[in-house]
């Protein structure tokens, strides 16, 4: 696992989310959100690979339960990166953030937004409330 959490964090914690398509997870329940693209910060990674691990990762999901696509953008959205919203505890979340070779992974409990570096799991941080952080028409 690399060490770019420290790097990258503060493109991380200022990420925003595009929820495309039905919401269909349980509204009450605590959900990752996590990416299969670019794979420990590499930028390079072509297109064709990103998708393949993309495509693998939500067919791994969906075996614990139902996905909702879930894209992580800058502030000025010029930047996207998608992923996928799951139900799951926070030691499941970090152990496919690190199968998919990511710096961090987000986790939503009670509403609230946090960052969690995949190599750490002590580098956390509140990033407020998760409603906060959608761009798109889902804000409940």
């Amino acid at each position: 696992m690399s060490d770019n959490f420290d790097i990258n964090r503060e493109d991380y914690a200022q990420a925003d989310f595009i929820i495309e398509g039905p919401w269909t997870l349980n509204p009450s329940a605590d959900f990752a959100v996590i990416t299969a693209y670019n794979p420990v910060g590499e930028k390079g990674t072509s297109l064709e690979a990103n998708q393949q691990a993309d495509a693998q990762l939500k067919r791994d999901l969906e075996i614990i339960g139902p996905v909702c696509r879930v894209i992580g953008c800058s502030r000025d959205q010029k930047h996207r990166e998608p992923g996928w919203a799951a139900v799951m505890t926070l030691e499941q979340a970090v152990e496919w953030g690190r199968r998919y070779r990511q710096d961090a992974i987000f986790f939503i409990v009670d509403g609230e937004l946090h960052l969690i570096a995949c190599a750490d799991v002590t580098k956390r941080e509140s990033l407020g409330a998760w409603k906060n952080r959608l761009v798109s028409d889902l804000k409940k």
